[in-house]
């Protein structure tokens, strides 16, 4: 545990909305999916699904709501 951190973090937060709560799910996995096959350990980063949080169906737009936070920590 000495020396220097020489990791870094960035944080994404992605808004999914779609029509269906099921829409919004599946279109969660894909993007989940899809940043896990982009961001690979062997590469010297490593993804981390942070948390996904639901709003209520949202009757002003007529949609459902979903926020997915995902980070990415790398050695620059």
């Amino acid at each position: 545990m000495n020396g220097a951190a020489t990791l870094r973090r960035d944080r994404f937060s992605f808004e999914i909305r779609a029509a269906t709560l099921s829409s919004v799910l599946a279109i969660e996995e894909q993007l989940l999916v899809a940043l896990d096959a982009t961001v690979r350990a062997t590469d010297g980063f490593v993804g981390i699904h942070l948390s996904a949080v639901d709003a209520p169906y949202e009757y002003t737009v007529e949609t459902f709501h979903r926020v997915v936070d995902y980070a990415i920590w790398y050695q620059p």
